[in-house]
């Protein structure tokens, strides 16, 4: 009997050591959420498990919530490939030092999963409110204050904005594959090129 528990628990020590790095490579599978840089449009909608929300020319547009708040997650690709994602905060708040808390939350969340920023700075562009921390929802919404934090990973380059301008406050989350993101600038470039 108890060479059989000491076997049973021998092949269970056996199946967890097997199965960890397969979950811990499973989570490594994606850049983020549920997808990886260089899939395509297709691939992506499966991934989500629903319809967007918005689906035209290069971009896909989802609805999700992200700790309460209601986003868009959209997807942007070139010559056929996922190569930049965004989060955008959809909620709109009365009070405008709210996206300040938002941004920090989204920033807290960021550093756990990759670590002290590459960069964070906090950019005045006008010192009007610089002093008074009451108004600085207002200076963000005005353009005057800008937030930004930046890491990186080997496939990634992801930036956490709150930045704004003519009293609307934008925060997003951007994530740029560090492989295929020239390949959306190349498709810009033609496209501007070809308005003349």
């Amino acid at each position: 009997m108890r060479i059989r528990a000491l076997m049973s628990a021998g092949a269970w020590l056996l199946m967890l050591t097997l199965a960890v790095p397969s979950l811990l490579a499973a989570e490594d599978a994606y850049d983020l959420r549920s997808v990886k840089w260089g899939m395509s449009r297709e691939d992506v909608v499966k991934s989500e498990g629903k319809k967007p929300i918005l689906d035209k020319d290069n971009m896909l547009v989802f609805k999700d919530t992200l700790f309460g708040n209601q986003i868009h997650v959209m997807y942007i690709f070139a010559d056929s490939k996922l190569c930049k994602a965004m989060y955008f905060l959809a909620d709109e708040h009365t009070n405008k030092n709210d996206y300040i808390d938002d941004y920090d939350v989204f920033k807290e969340t960021l550093d756990s999963k990759y670590g002290t920023p590459k960069d964070s700075r906090v950019l005045w562009k006008n010192e009007l409110y610089a002093k008074d921390k009451e108004f600085y929802g207002q200076a963000i919404s005005l353009g005057y204050l800008e937030m930004i934090s930046i890491w990186e990973t080997p496939t990634t380059r992801i930036a956490c904005v709150l930045d704004g301008e003519n009293f609307n406050v934008q925060l997003k989350v951007i994530y740029d594959s560090k492989e295929f993101i020239d390949l959306l600038k190349k498709e810009n470039e033609k496209k501007e090129k070809s308005k003349f």
